[in-house]
């Protein structure tokens, strides 16, 4: 039985190698390669590569002018001619899309150079800048127009692109894959914590000023789903005057007062609503909060009233070191024609403290500039 358990890990291994190597293959003028595999992508200027066999393990070299066609490691490479105006033959790796028209290639150099073929011609057409004249000439969808100065000589970037192309048939909102955004906000804070003495809790209300930095990355090929983390310094100041009735007659009167100032870590999904597309789009969020306190103050001046009889006291409130919760919102983005939008929101954060009885809450409106 352990022989046969042995024999069976063994061809199964092999096989599993054999799946693998497989992978890689050399097509020449009029044979198939597929008994060996490639060390690396493409060499010298990839215009040449080393196929290594599996029977002897011999390495040989083989030029642009040997191979039509490989593919190493599930990439695929072909050989086109890239010059102008003399013929120069190299090996570009093609780059997967979903576009009918056009394929796109990239040459593996320090410094990517993107092609686009015209796939019913067989041009080739270097990707100078955003966007090429192959794109710009094929193009029959007016929708993705607005996309074309958002497009980067990144891959992913035009094969966004290519697949927007095919795919989108009604006018909609493009945006680039990630934004950076300064944003500025202000509104009201409300910390809620216990009056020590005697045993109440209480809350108190005032302005908050907060100021941050927002990295949003859309998750979908529509645009319209994302993940943002915002953080951002924000503080604020309150004070108040309160009585509280005790149950053993007594009255107690006192003056509070507190300030602070902390750091805030929201994480949100965001999910986007077109309502005139590539000008303006609203959205609602929502997420986890967390706030750790950099800096606080307060103070806190008391008296207990009995029979005429006033006995002061001065303490400091207790409040909480960190707080964490959920944040909730909505807002609206007005898109710029240079593609910079102007942001406007209203944000909600509700957290509760570390210690008992603490809790804090703010409800912003924000302003912001994607970038």
């Amino acid at each position: 039985m352990l022989i046969f358990f042995s024999v069976l890990m063994v061809s199964a291994t092999y096989s599993l190698a054999q799946k693998r190597v497989r992978n890689d293959y050399i097509l020449f003028q009029d044979s198939l390669h597929i008994d060996g595999r490639i060390l690396e992508i493409p060499t010298l200027e990839n215009q040449s590569l080393v196929f290594r066999s599996i029977k002897d393990g011999q390495e040989k070299t083989y030029g642009v002018n040997d191979v039509s066609e490989f593919q190493y490691k599930d990439r695929k490479f072909f050989r086109k001619d890239i010059g102008s105006p003399r013929e120069m033959l190299v090996f570009l790796e093609l780059i997967p899309t979903e576009n009918q028209d056009l394929a796109l290639y990239r040459l593996n150099v320090k410094k990517e150079t993107f092609y686009l073929e015209n796939k019913s011609t067989g041009k080739l057409y270097a990707v100078n800048g955003q966007v090429s004249d192959a794109f710009s000439s094929l193009n029959k969808n007016d929708a993705v127009n607005p996309l074309i100065g958002l497009t980067k000589q990144t891959a992913g970037s035009i094969a966004y692109l290519l697949n927007s192309a095919d795919q989108v048939k009604d006018l909609r909102t493009f945006s680039k894959p990630i934004y950076v955004e300064p944003f500025f906000g202000t509104g009201i804070a409300i910390a809620e914590f216990g009056i020590e003495p005697v045993e109440q809790v209480t809350e108190m209300a005032g302005l908050a000023i907060s100021g941050g930095l927002s990295i949003e990355a859309f998750l979908n090929f529509k645009r319209n789903i994302s993940i943002s983390f915002s953080p951002q310094l924000f503080g604020f100041d309150a004070t108040k005057f309160e009585k509280i009735q005790l149950p053993n007659g007594q009255n107690y009167e006192t003056d509070l007062s507190i300030s602070m100032i902390a750091l805030q870590f929201p994480v949100a999904v965001k999910y986007y609503i077109d309502l005139k597309p590539q000008k303006f789009r609203t959205y609602l969020e929502m997420g986890y909060s967390f706030s750790n306190t950099l800096n606080q103050k307060s103070y806190q001046f008391g008296a207990w009233k009995k029979n005429n009889e006033i006995t002061f006291h001065s303490d400091k409130p207790v409040l909480a070191d960190s707080y964490q919760g959920i944040h909730f919102g909505a807002g609206a983005n007005i898109i710029r024609k240079n593609n910079r939008i102007l942001t406007l929101g209203l944000k909600s954060y509700l957290q509760s403290g570390n210690l008992g009885n603490t809790t804090l809450s703010m409800h912003l409106i924000t302003l912001g500039l994607k970038f």
